[in-house]
Formats: structure tokens, sequence, C-alpha cells
């Protein structure tokens, strides 16, 4: 399943409260911090507006991660990236600004989710310097979660952009996150 962090009270809590009995919860943050606009929202912010957002942002998924409901974090850097509130993942200061975002995930075991659907919502820059990013979450040790993050049926397990993206990054069968159900089998 997966599921929202609770926008409004930016405390780690989720939508929805009980998440006993499933399987695989995977985390989101589709929303700005306080709820103001959805990441396909057309909002333009201010430098320093844009940053502060940015920084509400990473501390509020810091919390969800730590919430312990959620075993994968969902297409990690979209939101940022999408509404272009931090420079493209290639340049320094936006691969440490992910940092504690990556310890944080490292120290509770929350992979971070790879998804096909990503290669069409990030813009040029952001797109192409994606597997930076990428390349600074596998320095933390971080296990990643394939998908196609498919919105319809026929895009289930299509990928196009994904094999290259593992490819690009030097990723292997054994940086991959598994359900613990399949790992014991």
């Amino acid at each position: 399943m997966e599921l929202d962090a609770d926008p409004f009270l930016l405390d780690g809590s989720s939508m929805l409260d009980d998440v006993s009995g499933l399987d695989v919860v995977v985390g989101s943050t589709h929303v700005f911090p306080g709820g103001s606009a959805f990441w396909f929202d057309r909002v333009r912010l201010p430098e320093e507006t844009a940053r502060r957002v940015a920084k509400e942002w990473r501390e509020w998924t810091i919390k969800f991660v730590r919430s312990g409901k959620i075993h994968v974090l969902a297409h990690p850097g979209d939101l940022v990236a999408a509404r272009r509130l931090l420079p493209p993942f290639d340049e320094p200061e936006v691969l440490d600004f992910f940092d504690p975002l990556f310890e944080a995930m490292a120290e509770v075991g929350v992979a971070f989710e790879l998804n096909e659907l990503l290669s069409r919502k990030l813009p040029v820059g952001h797109f192409d310097s994606y597997p930076a990013l990428v390349r600074r979450a596998h320095s933390h040790g971080l296990l990643f979660s394939l998908g196609s993050d498919a919105h319809r049926p026929e895009d289930v397990a299509q990928y196009e952009w994904l094999p290259a993206l593992v490819d690009a990054v030097g990723l292997t069968t054994s940086d991959l996150w598994y359900p613990e159900a399949l790992r014991k089998s």
C-alpha cells in the first residue's frame, strides 16, 4: 500500500493510523508541508521560500521515516524536484541536503524506491542528475525497491528508464530490498 504522510500535522503521522496487517507500506509525500500544494500544482516559489519549504519537507519526511509505519520511501526527491525547490541533484549542497534523510532511512531500515513513473515527472536538470542522488543514497548503505508506480493496469511492470538507471548507478541484486516474506522463502 502507498500511504501519504499527514501534511498538516507534520509530526510523522500518516493519513491512515492502523497499518497492521499490511505486508508492505510505501510511504509518500505528495503534498507540500502544510498541505498548500500537490507535487503537480504549477507553483513557483521565490528561491528563499523554496529552500525553506524543502527543509520543512525534509524534516517532515525524516519524522515519517522514523514513524515505524513504512518499509519504503516512495520516490525520494520527487516533490522537491517537480516544483524546483532545490537545484539539480548533482549540486554538492543538494546532495548534502539529503544526507540527514538518508541517515534516518539507514538507521531504521527504510528502503529507497526507484520507480519508472518518476522518469516522466522530473524536470530535465533533475532527471539528468537523479543518478547522483541514487549514488548518494547507496553510499549510505540504503537498499532499493524497484517498481513501475503504475497508475493504470497496462503499466504494471513496464520498465524503460529504470534498468538504465540501475546500470548507471551500478546497483546489483544485493542492493535490492525485498519484503520480509520473500526474504524468508
